[in-house]
This record gives structure tokens, C-alpha cells and sequence, in this order.
């Protein structure tokens, strides 16, 4: 398990020196995608590949602007799943993905994320009235992740969860209106600020069921 905190400070911007590019570039992305690679070739790899990954990790701390530290770069290509399920729900939900998960029946090469987000009142916002966790599992591109996802959302909207929209899932709006409070009163301010769709794609008709 690795744990990431970040903490506001007046400290000065470290330089990016060699270390740091040993870890974000050559380790974190030309070495672990070559090590996706051999596991989807070798499926049966996965775990011990995995647990090399997790072994390679160590302490280390990182001054930079939010943006930076914020935002990464990733050079290796997945799919990605993220749910926001009520805070109070989370632990309960990541302990059967986890059950799902030592079952070993998708060969998985990526770990699961586990964060905090502080709730909200934005309409649409997957935290919207609560304090959520957010979850968020992947498969390596080009390896077989939709049973893996299905199981993952089964799970999370039995906890109350909600989709990232930018994320894969496959709620539709009858679902969805369930999960959201303000739903209607969203789709009357679309239809009001759009009464032409000019901003709707087929996917968006097909999401908000219109």
C-alpha cells in the first residue's frame, strides 16, 4: 500500500533533479508499461508483477506548484472505473473489491486508488450533499476489463455510489436520475439554456434520456 498526502507550505519549489526523474519518468512510466506489457502477454504474471511494482516504491517527499503535483503524466494507456461512494460506505466497499479482487480472476497489473473528497452542492457533482470517498479501479490497455468493471460498479452501487463522468460506467438516465437529487432540475435549466440541443452529442441524448 502506498499513501500520498499533500499539505500546503511556504517551502521553496524543489528542482527537478535525476531522483525525481528516475521515479516519474523512467520508473513510473517506461518501466511499469514495460512490465504491463509482459503481464498481458503473460496473464498468469500479473500478481507477482504487481507485487515487484508495489516493491519498488519508498518514502519520499515533493515541493512543487499544486498543478504539478496535482496533475501527472502518464504515458502508459488503461481503462478506468471511479465511483464516489458516501464516506461512511467506503471502507466497506473497498473490503469486498478487495475480496473481489484475491478471488485472482482478472489478471490485474494496476492498484486501486482510494481518496477523500469533501461533498459539495454542485447539481451533477458525484459528492453532491455528502462526504465521499472515491474509488477507482484500471485494467491495462488491450487486456480484458469489462467483467472486472461490472463487478466493481455492482458493488459500489450497493453502497450508494455514483459514476465519474468522465470515467467508464454503464448507468443510464433512468439510474441515474435515482442517484442524483436535483436531476430534473438539471435537465429543466439544459432545456432552458438549450432548447435546440446544439450542445448534445448522441451520447449525452442517450445519458440524460432525452
Amino acid at each position: 500500500m502506498l499513501t500520498k498526502k499533500w499539505n500546503t507550505t511556504d517551502a521553496p519549489v524543489d528542482e527537478m533533479g535525476f531522483g525525481r526523474w528516475v521515479s516519474d519518468v523512467l520508473l513510473e512510466n517506461t518501466a511499469f508499461g514495460a512490465l504491463c506489457k509482459l503481464g498481458k502477454a503473460f496473464p498468469s504474471t500479473c500478481p507477482s508483477l504487481s507485487r515487484f511494482c508495489a516493491g519498488m516504491l519508498s518514502h519520499s517527499e515533493q515541493v512543487d506548484a499544486s498543478w504539478s503535483m496535482l496533475s501527472t503524466v502518464r504515458s502508459v494507456r488503461f481503462n478506468e472505473m471511479e465511483w464516489s461512494v458516501p464516506a461512511a460506505r467506503g471502507a466497506d466497499a473497498l473490503r469486498e473489491i478487495k475480496a473481489l479482487i484475491a478471488r485472482r480472476e482478472f489478471p490485474l497489473m494496476f492498484p486501486l486508488e482510494y481518496r477523500w473528497v469533501k461533498g459539495d452542492d454542485i447539481w451533477l457533482s458525484p459528492d453532491h450533499g455528502r462526504d465521499s470517498v472515491h474509488i477507482s479501479v484500471h485494467q491495462y490497455v488491450g487486456m480484458p476489463f469489462e467483467r472486472y468493471f461490472d463487478a466493481v460498479q455492482a458493488i459500489c452501487l450497493n453502497h450508494g455510489g455514483r459514476p465519474h463522468w468522465g470515467k467508464v460506467h454503464s448507468l443510464k438516465a433512468a439510474q441515474l436520475s435515482r442517484l442524483y437529487p436535483r436531476w430534473g432540475d438539471f435537465l429543466a435549466l439544459r432545456e432552458r439554456m438549450d432548447p435546440q440541443g446544439r450542445f448534445l452529442t448522441p451520447y449525452l441524448r442517450g445519458l440524460f434520456g432525452l
